[in-house]
């Protein structure tokens, strides 16, 4: 009798050896922590952000082999003038990384200066803050916002990123070609850093 290796089943077909699994090797690279902290606490459940309590929640046993996650911070009022009690507890976090930016659901929140905002938390948190966004364009039925105005504060985080030679990450829905159109007029270079 040969011993059976604990084995995770994702998909027909699709196994993972969790004992194959080394340390730090797992990574969420695009999670809401936000998201969940808001909807924990309509469950009176504090501190819904802490990747601790994530991690000895969701069933997965991952231990030491997740490495960590970057916690998407997308809309305005989270990083604007007062920092959200969510983002200042997420930056504080081990194996917490950030992205800040507006989706562009939340693109008629913006305005000039909130993308001062924007570069200034990014610059002063470099290296926790690892990207720009989500940001984009969005042309699907769930969002109200007018192009123009989304246009407008796409390629706003555009001149962010670039400027602070930070990644982008981009929300397109619908609207590939305006994006496309958009990143050329900016002059976003081929082989930029951008998680799609």
């Amino acid at each position: 009798n040969k011993k059976k290796k604990s084995r995770v089943k994702l998909w027909p077909g699709y196994h993972i050896f969790m004992k194959e699994v080394s340390e730090g090797s797992v990574w969420d690279s695009h999670c809401h922590l936000d998201f969940l902290a808001r909807k924990l606490n309509r469950e009176n459940i504090k501190g819904g952000e802490s990747l601790v309590k994530s991690l000895q929640s969701d069933g997965q046993n991952l231990g030491d082999r997740f490495g960590g996650c970057i916690a998407n911070f997308c809309h305005p009022r989270d990083w604007g003038q007062e920092a959200s009690k969510v983002l200042n507890s997420c930056k504080s976090q081990n194996r917490v990384f950030l992205t800040l930016g507006c989706h562009p659901h939340f693109a008629d929140k913006m305005d000039s200066s909130s993308i001062g905002q924007l570069q200034r938390l990014a610059r002063e948190m470099k290296g926790k803050v690892v990207a720009i966004g989500e940001c984009g364009l969005d042309k699907s039925g769930k969002n109200r916002v007018p192009m123009d105005v989304q246009m407008k504060y796409f390629g706003a985080q555009i001149d962010v990123a670039r400027d602070l030679n930070l990644p982008l990450v981009l929300h397109i829905r619908g609207a590939e070609e305006e994006a496309k159109e958009l990143l050329k007029r900016k002059q976003v270079p081929a082989n930029y850093r951008i998680h799609y």
